[in-house]
């Protein structure tokens, strides 16, 4: 469900927050001469920046940055990062997690920091979904996987103890699609299609009224987030098999252009109503022609979402 995370809140008094004993924090100091070091200086300005964590966490990272006028404090803001997935998990993210696991996860934070979830404001979010399917899922995304609208999925790099390339992702200016084998990250026999969205902005989550850390307890507005993850899926392209045995030649040879990433990309960057008319065509041809394997696995991630959320 929720995955990686960044929230924000400022100002704070620095000074309370030290007195935390589940937080830990070291000084921006030169190990040479032991005096602390600035990160930026503008004549009287200066901002130092001291990094922390949980220290009973699987990898929440804290970072407090101060700015200092002529040896005052002015500004104190904290920023807090990690996975409640994987911190919930002791490090891995191939198991269901619930949203009821993610309300202990809220609770851990509040209760170590001594912060409210209401205080503690998003500022990049992943929502996503682990499915069981019984096929390949590497193989699976290299052979149907063609883009988001028109824009183009990127490979990922081999990495890991595979090393071997594990799944692609699609960057846009608020959010990044990610589509990838989970069950080959984490070397399990079972086949792990992650499905997720990295929201760089959170204008989107906004507008749905999600903006700080306990807007995410609220069911309501989590179900919301379920629209948006549909949302984009439904905009992704998929290859997909042909099974009507009595499927015009035409239609064959029209559908194998549209199997090209190519093809997409050159119809977006072209002409819009030439991207819509196309698009429009290749629905109504995969709907009378094909397995439409991508609706099945949309239902999928649907009814995944809502398990994990109502903990079924």
């Amino acid at each position: 469900m929720f995955d990686g995370f960044r929230l924000r809140k400022g100002p704070i008094d620095f000074s309370l927050l030290k007195q935390m004993p589940g937080l830990d924090f070291e000084n921006p100091q030169n190990t040479e001469t032991g005096i602390q070091t600035p990160y930026f200086v503008n004549g009287d300005l200066c901002k130092f920046i001291y990094n922390g964590t949980i220290s009973n966490s699987s990898g929440y990272k804290l970072t407090l940055d101060q700015t200092v006028v002529k040896g005052e404090i002015i500004l104190e803001v904290l920023k807090l990062r990690g996975s409640f997935h994987k911190n919930h998990f002791g490090g891995q993210n191939y198991l269901d997690f619930s949203h009821a696991m993610f309300q202990e996860e809220v609770a851990f934070i509040e209760k170590e920091m001594g912060i409210p979830a209401t205080e503690l404001r998003l500022t990049n979010l992943e929502i996503g979904v682990n499915i069981d399917v019984d096929f390949h899922v590497k193989r699976f995304l290299d052979n149907h996987l063609l883009a988001y609208m028109g824009h183009p999925f990127i490979e990922w790099k081999p990495q890991g103890k595979t090393g071997k390339s594990i799944g692609y992702s699609c960057t846009r200016t608020e959010f990044e699609i990610k589509v990838y084998d989970k069950g080959l990250q984490y070397d399990q026999p079972s086949n792990i299609l992650r499905y997720e969205i990295k929201f760089l902005k959170m204008r989107e989550l906004n507008k749905l009224g999600i903006t700080y850390l306990a807007d995410l307890l609220d069911q309501r507005l989590v179900l919301k987030c379920l629209k948006v993850l549909s949302s984009k899926w439904s905009k992704i392209k998929w290859s997909e098999n042909i099974i009507n045995p009595g499927i015009q030649i035409a239609d064959r040879v029209q559908l194998k252009i549209y199997d090209s990433r190519k093809v997409w990309r050159n119809y977006w960057n072209a002409d819009k109503l030439l991207y819509r008319s196309n698009n429009r065509k290749f629905k109504r041809l995969k709907k009378a022609h094909c397995a439409n394997k991508s609706e099945e696995l949309l239902q999928q991630i649907e009814d995944k979402f809502k398990a994990l959320l109502y903990d079924d």
